[in-house]
């Protein structure tokens, strides 16, 4: 005979911590892809960006910049994922990954959402 284990408010809070979390990642991302675009821009920033930087490393500056948004497009969908399973009580490993990322994007947001997906682990089917 299985006990029920008491259903707490902590995996809710998880999902709401790591989904405001993947918003800014998603902000961070769109950001980034406007510097991508600034770089070779004299519009874009009044051209700031095109004079901060050599004309002969552009691309590799847009390069560089398109491996973070690369990293904040992972971190949005991951962040998500793990809010969503946080709600649904499933998957924890997904959902302690998703907190994992957000300590790395939003410290402030990602501690307590890391502490509380361990403290509810048992919630989790």
């Amino acid at each position: 005979m299985e006990m029920a284990t008491r259903r707490t408010r902590k995996p809710m809070v998880v999902g709401i911590l790591s989904m405001v979390a993947g918003l800014f990642s998603l902000l961070g991302g769109i950001f980034v892809v406007i510097l991508i675009f600034a770089v070779r821009s004299e519009q874009l920033f009044s051209g700031f960006f095109t004079d901060l930087f050599p004309t002969e490393l552009h691309g590799f500056v847009q390069v560089v910049w398109a491996m973070s948004a690369f990293w904040c497009v992972v971190a949005v969908v991951m962040e998500l994922l793990g809010g969503i399973c946080a709600f649904k009580r499933q998957k924890w490993v997904l959902t302690l990954i998703g907190s994992c990322i957000a300590v790395l994007v939003m410290f402030p947001l990602g501690i307590p959402a890391v502490i509380l997906t361990v403290l509810s682990q048992n919630e989790f089917k």
